[in-house]
């Protein structure tokens, strides 16, 4: 089975991470292909739309499956925010600077959020996987996050038979 793991620099949390290989199997062979190497990267929190870090990651155009709006505590949700749209909003360009490229997000949900302003605009998530491990820690984790700063965050693949 293709799953991921979750951890975090200077926390002591892992989490088990069970993709959706069915719900969003173009999502997730894009996530695997993408995470042949361990993604390791700064975390951001989002603004607008709830209890939510991300990570950036590798833009990848993947048409809309398993489209989410209202996400729960431990989903795991890609975007994709195209150049000369989505992805030269402020807060992209706080974080990266002066870009005209595409940009893609890993969203790591610590608590409810609700996508309807980003929804409007355009942008759409695919819910790609799940944290089936640790859940019970994570609002603790990503509250940290918001009240301490950014960490780096370590999404890697994990293969169980």
């Amino acid at each position: 089975m293709k799953n991921l793991e979750l951890s975090f620099d200077g926390i002591d949390f892992t989490a088990a991470v069970t993709m959706h290989w069915d719900r969003a199997p173009q999502t997730c062979a894009a996530i695997w292909d993408m995470l042949a190497e361990p993604l390791e990267r700064e975390t951001n929190h989002a603004v607008f739309s709830g209890y939510e870090i991300y990570l950036y990651c590798r833009a990848i155009d993947i048409p809309l499956e398993n489209h989410i709006v209202f996400p729960k505590p431990g989903y795991l949700v890609y975007y994709y925010l195209p150049a000369g749209r989505h992805a030269d909003n402020i807060a992209h360009s706080i974080n990266l600077g002066t870009h005209r490229e595409d940009v893609g997000e890993i969203a790591i949900w610590y608590g409810e959020g609700d996508l309807r302003r980003v929804t409007e605009t355009g942008v759409r998530g695919n819910h790609f996987a799940t944290i089936t491990t640790g859940l019970d820690r994570l609002f603790e984790v990503g509250h940290s996050i918001l009240d301490n700063g950014h960490r780096t965050a370590l999404l890697r693949r994990r293969t169980m038979g």
